[in-house]
């Protein structure tokens, strides 16, 4: 059975950035490891999205500082924790982290690490700069203040550059209740996520009825890339 490592910087980016591709793979008899660096291990979500296990190396989350997660040291943990894994495919994160966040960062670097160890290939998990210029237009209509600057909504990639388009519609209702789960946690992603799960159903889903994965290194194999439209 052909086996995914998820690894995420924190228990909330896992259903809002892959739980719709998570759904699918596990859908399909893939078996799925979560593993993220920082807070407590995500449980409850891997339940609900069928994956077969989830982990943590439970570094803090220190938001706009320097990430508190060594890379070195951390490969080389998961590497331990998945010594009696097969890993056929890491679902890593692009090169700006998905939103320009230290500890986000280090999940790029790390999967980067971990394909050597691992032997397998990467698919790197995106925010499109299209939405994210959808959020920041709402920000400045309602007067908030925008998390990024010029230069940095630039390095977002358009829709149109990213390899895997994944619909995550057939599977949203499973990535809505892990999202609602993962709003429950105490760190800041969680929190955040929390207040955005206050809007209605129909809303959140126009905006994450789809999932975007830029290539990695490697070659993706194709029970992963058949999932994209």
């Amino acid at each position: 059975m052909p086996t995914v490592l998820a690894l995420h910087a924190a228990t909330a980016d896992v259903p809002l950035l892959t739980g719709g591709t998570i759904a699918r793979l596990t859908d399909e008899g893939r078996r799925v490891v979560i593993v993220t660096l920082t807070g407590d291990a995500p449980t409850a979500i891997a339940q609900q999205l069928g994956a077969a296990r989830a982990e943590t190396l439970g570094y803090e989350l220190a938001l706009e500082s320097e990430s508190k997660v060594p890379v070195a040291e951390a490969t080389d943990r998961i590497v331990e924790l998945l010594k009696d894994e097969e890993i056929d495919l890491i679902l890593s994160y692009d090169k700006i982290g998905v939103v320009h966040e230290p500890t986000h960062v280090r999940v790029h670097e790390i999967g980067n690490a971990l394909v050597s160890r691992l032997g397998a290939p990467t698919v790197e998990a995106a925010l499109t700069r299209e939405l994210i210029n959808k959020g920041a237009g709402v920000a400045k209509t309602l007067r908030k203040t925008v998390p990024f600057n010029e230069e940095q909504l630039s390095q977002f990639a358009s829709k149109d550059d990213l390899a895997y388009d994944i619909p995550a519609k057939k599977s949203f209702d499973t990535k809505w209740d892990a999202m609602k789960a993962a709003g429950g946690g105490a760190d800041r992603f969680s929190q955040l996520l929390a207040r955005g799960m206050k809007f209605p159903k129909m809303v959140v889903g126009s905006l994450f009825q789809h999932e975007y994965f830029g290539t990695g290194q490697g070659e993706a194999p194709e029970w992963f890339t058949s999932l994209a439209k």
